[in-house]
């Protein structure tokens, strides 16, 4: 939302009826200057006859929401902001109208340099060691089974392919790198997130969300079990269906995790294509087929597209090397290697600075607007 009180009065929001919950995928803006204007607005959102949820992103004013009340709700912990509106923690699962949904704010602020901290710009909105080692503990104690996955950030490899395709420079960072193994590893009916300000079905299993108002229950039946992911090879490669580009396969292994959260630190996308060149020199043949696929695959109305080409890849291989698409999801294994490459927020200055190039206004200035 931004903190612009015009979406707050969307008049599709008429439909929700009692005790349906909206759930916004970060950047709520609405926690921002503890002003009696910001005050009215929480106190109207909570007084909804619908629940009001939100997850946390690089729009919120963390000093003032770690002040209030933490509580159990749905089953996952939140901070009730007012009556019905609730900030969902990072790394939760709730049970809301029978279905399972996790939950991971946080994200990376890229024009940082031009804020000021604890006044535009708080650390907090990147999630700590111990947030993303939750958020594997609960996942794992689940059974790596959910209805939908919610976050602000997306998985690596999703978000280099919007970004590809939109002609901006790759910037994955290491959250993205903890969620691209948490896509890999879980069973979902689909994912949603936010950081990426446009509506769009990137995958058949990913969703940007920004204006759109997506009921989550219109392809699930409560209580049925998962459907069985269908973009999977004869090799137990997950294989996203990405429908904004044409195809190039990338087939990268994924149990080497901590060479995935290395790649994510330096800025390099998982499963890059330098990894695909060395399995190409290693197979001639190979290469051979996937030219010539590719050549075929490029008589598309996408031919004429200046973006590189890119695939979502996934993989089930369990720890030993052993590919097996049913391998049980080891929160252990997660937090210690994915984790411990993941440096903690007094690391966070030193990491490397990118320099936005779009005009950015301020939060407060679009509240007061």
């Amino acid at each position: 939302m931004h903190g612009r009180t015009e979406r707050i009065y969307d008049r599709r929001l008429n439909r929700l009826k009692k005790g349906d919950t909206l759930i916004i995928c970060g950047d709520f803006g609405f926690i921002w200057n503890g002003s009696q204007k910001e005050k009215k607005i929480l106190d109207y959102l909570g007084s909804r006859r619908y629940n009001v949820a939100f997850i946390d992103g690089t729009h919120e004013n963390y000093d003032l929401l770690s002040k209030y009340r933490m509580t159990v709700w749905k089953g996952g912990r939140v901070h009730r902001i007012s009556g019905n509106l609730f900030h969902m923690m990072r790394g939760q699962i709730f049970t809301i109208e029978g279905l399972k949904i996790f939950t991971f704010g946080g994200g990376e602020s890229l024009d940082r340099e031009i804020r000021t901290e604890h006044e535009s710009w708080w650390r907090e909105e990147f999630p700590s060691s111990a947030e993303m080692a939750e958020g594997a503990e609960n996942i794992d104690e689940n059974g790596c089974r959910v209805d939908y996955i919610i976050t602000h950030e997306p998985p690596s490899l999703v978000k280099s392919s919007l970004l590809l395709r939109n002609a901006e420079a790759d910037r994955v960072n290491k959250l993205n790198g903890y969620l691209e193994q948490l896509d890999r590893e879980c069973e979902f009916r689909h994912w949603f997130f936010g950081s990426m300000h446009e509506d769009r079905t990137v995958t058949k299993y990913h969703t940007a969300v920004f204006k759109d108002i997506i009921p989550l229950d219109d392809d699930a039946i409560i209580g049925a079990p998962l459907p069985e992911r269908t973009d999977k090879n004869s090799d137990g490669y997950y294989i996203g269906t990405d429908a904004l580009l044409p195809v190039r396969k990338i087939n990268k292994p994924a149990k080497d995790i901590e060479n995935t959260a290395e790649k994510t630190k330096n800025n390099i996308p998982a499963g890059s294509l330098d990894d695909t060149d060395a399995e190409n020199e290693q197979d001639p043949d190979k290469k051979h087929r996937e030219t010539s696929a590719g050549q075929s695959g490029n008589k598309t109305a996408d031919q004429n597209s200046k973006a590189p080409d890119i695939q979502n890849v996934r993989t089930a291989e369990n720890e030993n090397g052993n590919d097996n698409p049913d391998t049980e999801f080891d929160a252990d294994r997660i937090v210690d290697e994915v984790l411990s490459s993941i440096k903690d927020n007094s690391d966070y200055d030193s990491a490397k600075e990118e320099q936005n190039d779009t005009e950015h206004t301020s939060d407060q200035e679009i509240l007061n607007n």
